[in-house]
């Protein structure tokens, strides 16, 4: 007996749908606004690999990750308040990344991420 695929595609919409509305967490209590900006070193974009650009909010909530692109910029959701900003990399770009902005307790990089947009770019020569 042949089967009748006319409802796969409503199917699949349908699971989607769920899968998506179960990703939201309506209870997470974090509130965000936007960063974008640049990643450089001595103003040109890091050499070819994995880039990353992390955020950590210092009241101790959970922190965000935004993969930074091929020229430098990023753009994403980062929670509200004081936040130190840590960058790591794989691949030719790890060697071009001062280790003091790899780790939280020792990078000097921070920003105070308020409601909207925020701009912070980063040179990593400095």
């Amino acid at each position: 007996m042949p089967h009748d695929e006319s409802w796969a595609p409503a199917i699949s919409l349908l699971c989607l749908l769920l899968v998506s509305i179960g990703c939201s967490d309506s209870n997470d209590p974090r509130k965000f606004g936007t960063v974008s900006g640049k990643v450089t070193s001595g103003g040109a974009p890091l050499p070819s690999g994995t880039v990353t650009i992390g955020f950590s909010p210092t009241n101790g909530q959970k922190g965000v990750g935004h993969a930074v692109g091929a020229d430098g910029t990023y753009s994403g959701d980062v929670v509200i308040g004081p936040n130190k900003v840590v960058v790591t990399a794989g691949g030719d770009a790890r060697a071009a990344i001062n280790k003091k902005y790899t780790k939280e307790e020792t990078t000097p990089l921070t920003i105070d991420v308020k409601e909207g947009e925020n701009p912070f770019d980063v040179d990593l020569s400095k």
